[in-house]
Parts: C-alpha cells; structure tokens; sequence
C-alpha cells in the first residue's frame, strides 16, 4: 500500500514540495511499524526507481528494480514492481521478446489483484493496454484490455481514483474506437482535467482532442486547442511538459 501510494504520487504529482512531504509521511509510519521494517530496503529500491524514470533515467531505474527481492513480498508490491519493470522494459528494449516476459508475468496477477487491489488491477490494467497499442503494435489485445477496464471501473461507482482513470482512458479513446467516437471521450477528459487544474493531463487532452478534430477535418478547432496546448506551456513554465 505504501509503495503503491507514493509511485502513484509521484506519478500525478508535479510540485516538488508536495512529493518530499509524501515521501517523509510514508517513511515515518514504515519506521513506526516493526512489521513493516523488512520491507524498508525493498520499498526504497522502489520509491529509486520510480523517481530515476520519471527523470527518464531507464537504465538506473531498471538497477533500482533488479535489486528488490521476489520473496515474501505482498501481492501488491510485486504487482506494483512488475508494473515498473514492465514501463521500464518499454524504454530500454528494441526487443519485444523482454517486454512480453513481463506482460505475461503482470497478466498472471490480474485476477488476483481484480478481487483484492481493485485500484492496482485498474493501473496494471493500463499499463498491459498501453503496451498493447503503443508497443506491440496488438490492436485487438488492446481493444479487448480497453473495455474490460471501462466496464471494471464503471462498477467502481463515483470514487476519485476510477474518475481519474477513466478520463485517463477516454484521453487515449482514439487507440480503441473510431475518431467520431472518440471526439466526444477526449473532450471529456479536456474538461475533466481542467477542472482538476491536473495541467499536464488536461496538456495531453487538449493535444488529443487537437489531432483527433485535424482527422475529422475540423481544422479551426484544432488550431483553438492546439493553441490552448502553447498557452499552458507559457502559463506554467515550472511543469516539463512534452514538446
């Protein structure tokens, strides 16, 4: 829980300050726990590994993620590592032959998790999807992972987490349905994200939304939105946004 919660944070957080705080709030309660001490070097490798690719150092993090054990961890740390070392795995490696060890290693823990770590089944979930469709080019796989994530999460009811994955899938819609379809899942999450003030999601939709209007000829609201895209970087200059 621990691990999952700060590689989430660090995932969606993009103010320095506020990682630090939930990192030094997870390692006080770890410390406090003497069940929990074995666990101490394992979730650090982790909370390494996580920081080192999202600074894009994918071979330190793949270092990082070598070094944790594989015995007598709990369901949810080794999903969360297999998790890691599949997108870890999708930078380092030219061969598929490496990535699909760990897709089919993380698809074993699937209905494990679906039972005891809904929110965990839904980010591994993701993860297999985006391997599907951005990495082995298996359409079909992904299409099939993207709605049986959709209909999991719509039984989810209103909880933030499911809200925020769902956008997070109907910003990526355009890899599963047609661009008609799609336009109005995209616009979705453009005002899901913006009312969050979540910018570098709501950069994604909005770039989303921009191409999916070019392809459906739309081409003065792209412009709107792609210019929008501009805005947000110049507004906030302290976010790395893709270029």
């Amino acid at each position: 829980m621990f691990a999952l919660a700060y590689c989430r944070s660090i995932a969606i957080s993009w103010i320095p300050d506020d990682q630090i705080s939930i990192k030094q709030t997870l390692n006080e309660i770890i410390q406090s726990d003497i069940e929990l001490s074995p666990l101490i070097k394992d979730l650090d490798y982790l909370f390494k590994a996580c920081n080192q690719y999202l600074a894009q150092n994918y071979q330190q993090a793949n270092n990082e993620l070598q070094n944790i054990s594989d015995s007598g961890s709990s369901l949810l740390l080794r999903a969360e590592v297999l998790r890691m070392q599949l997108l870890v795995s999708l930078m380092l490696n030219m061969n598929t032959n490496h990535v699909r060890k760990y897709v089919k290693l993380l698809s074993y823990l699937l209905e494990e998790l679906e039972i005891e770590e809904p929110e965990q089944w839904a980010q591994c979930s993701f993860a297999l999807f985006s391997t599907y469709t951005n990495k082995l080019g298996e359409f079909d796989k992904g299409e099939e992972m993207a709605f049986k994530l959709l209909n999991f999460i719509d039984k989810q009811g209103n909880r933030p987490f499911f809200n925020y994955m769902r956008n997070i899938m109907y910003r990526k819609s355009f890899l599963f349905r047609s661009a008609l379809m799609s336009k109005r899942n995209i616009l979705d999450s453009v005002e899901y994200f913006e009312a969050a003030d979540d910018y570098v999601q709501y950069y994604f939709s909005l770039c989303n939304y921009g191409g999916i209007s070019i392809v459906l000829n739309e081409l003065d609201e792209a412009m709107l939105h792609l210019e929008r895209c501009l805005q947000l970087v110049s507004e906030h200059d302290y976010i790395e946004f893709l270029q």
